[in-house]
């Protein structure tokens, strides 16, 4: 793959073409990114780019910013009032959730700045993917016996495939049902902690 250098940025001339499809469910993706001064790449006349210096300059301010916001909520922490029986538990809680979220934007940022070309490579091989599987004007052409046998050897390569789950650091699997297991541990945590305003 042909890359152009250009003031320590890699760019892909050629491959990095989107259609529209991908577009379309990537612009909004993006957009929301961009609000929250963390974009991954730009799209830009149907072709999908690392991100520009300008970008990396916005990541990084961002970063900075919520980082600075979430140290001064950790130093103001102890001077909020709170009831008789919670302070311990709320400043915990307080210094837990400053921290998370100081690492976590500390993460979008070294992700948007340095692992941008890696995002970039990440939807152009969804695309590809998406490419690859017939749509069905395709399948209807295709002979009724012919349909079968392509089938059939999809379903056996398919089976060959060995399909590993995305794990993050060793911490967490991601896939689908990791949304639901979030939910699962936020009410649980609600629910004590109610536990404890009531009683």
């Amino acid at each position: 793959m042909p890359y152009k250098k250009d003031s320590n940025r890699c760019e892909v001339l050629l491959y990095n073409n989107v259609d529209t499809d991908l577009q379309d469910m990537l612009r909004p993706l993006n957009f929301i990114q961009t609000i929250y001064l963390s974009p991954k790449y730009t799209i830009k006349d149907g072709y999908i780019t690392p991100n520009s210096l300008f970008c990396n300059i916005l990541s990084a301010a961002g970063a900075i910013v919520f980082f600075s916001i979430c140290v001064y909520r950790i130093l103001t922490a102890s001077k909020i009032g709170t009831f008789e029986g919670f302070s311990t538990t709320l400043l915990i809680t307080k210094y837990f959730d400053a921290i998370l979220f100081s690492l976590g934007f500390v993460a979008n940022a070294y992700v948007s700045i340095r692992l941008s070309h890696l995002n970039v490579l990440l939807y152009l091989k969804l695309q590809a993917i998406k490419t690859f599987v017939p749509c069905k004007k395709i399948m209807q052409k295709v002979k009724y016996y012919n349909d079968q046998k392509l089938f059939l050897k999809t379903v056996q390569r398919l089976n060959k495939a060995n399909i590993s789950k995305l794990d993050v650091y060793g911490l967490f699997i991601v896939d689908a049902t990791l949304p639901l297991r979030l939910i699962q541990v936020i009410a649980t945590y609600t629910i004590v902690l109610l536990q404890f305003a009531f009683q």
